[in-house]
This record gives C-alpha cells, structure tokens and sequence, in this order.
C-alpha cells in the first residue's frame, strides 16, 4: 500500500476494518504466479497486493514488487476495485 512492509491479521480489511469471512476475497490473475496474491474487500471494495516472503524469499524491496506488478493492480480495477495510494497505472493515466 505505502511500499513498505507492513505485517496485518490476514483476516481483516487494512481499510474498513471488516473481519467477516464473507467480505474478503483473493483475486486471482489468470496467469498465477507463486506468492502473489491480491486481497480485497467486499465491503469497501479496497485491495491490497501481497507477497508471501516464505515463497518469495528473494524478493526485492515493496516498492520495486508493486511496481513491477501492474497487471495485478488491472486485474483488481477490471473487478471494481481500488486502493487508496495511487497505482503506477494510474499514476501513468493522470500524464
């Protein structure tokens, strides 16, 4: 979200809060790539990229993984889905 690692209950929204089973999704791009995972929300509609570290141990910085993963920020705005911190492609739309 900020391009740093932050640790959160995997359970939870980071955005509204929601902790219902039901409000949370993971969204899948159609080419999977080990230990990239996208989480949203239902309620609010929020996403968040993720990066396991146990199977991406030699993964680079936050800020280098969000930005060298902008299909899956597509993959989340095709569903209807936003996050608050501006995406490198939407970044690119406002030039």
């Amino acid at each position: 979200m900020c391009g740093g690692a932050w640790v959160f209950p995997r359970l939870r929204c980071p955005f509204c809060g929601a902790q219902a089973a039901k409000d949370l999704v993971r969204l899948e791009a159609e080419e999977k790539e080990e230990g990239y995972f996208i989480s949203a929300c239902r309620q609010c509609k929020a996403y968040v990229k993720e990066l396991d570290r146990r199977i991406r141990w030699n993964a680079g910085p936050a800020l280098v993984e969000d930005w060298g993963s902008p299909h899956f920020d597509m993959v989340a705005l095709r569903a209807g889905y936003w996050r608050p911190i501006a995406s490198l492609i939407q970044l690119a739309r406002r030039i």
